[in-house]
């Protein structure tokens, strides 16, 4: 199917015909990733990644570093080295 770039702004835009964005599961709204493949085509995907959450990623952190064995500190190691000595 042949689109026709068009100018919004600074930018350019194309319009998604309905049919296609109905055989694609699009509505106003949604976020799409746009790639630009090394041959110059244009590639666009749904976005899948669900939106960044700041407390499950403090738990997930908090989680990976409780289960990391507790050492010696480094600095206190550098400190007893001849380096600093």
């Amino acid at each position: 199917m042949i689109v026709h770039v068009a100018k919004w702004g600074h930018s350019l835009a194309l319009r998604i015909p309905g049919e296609c964005a109905r055989q694609a599961h699009l509505k106003a709204g949604d976020a799409l990733e746009l790639e630009v493949t090394p041959t110059g085509d244009l590639r666009l995907r749904p976005v899948t990644e669900t939106p960044f959450d700041k407390a499950t990623f403090h738990a997930r952190v908090r989680e990976f570093r409780s289960s990391l064995p507790l050492g010696e500190a480094v600095v206190e190691t550098m400190r007893r080295s001849n380096r600093y000595g």
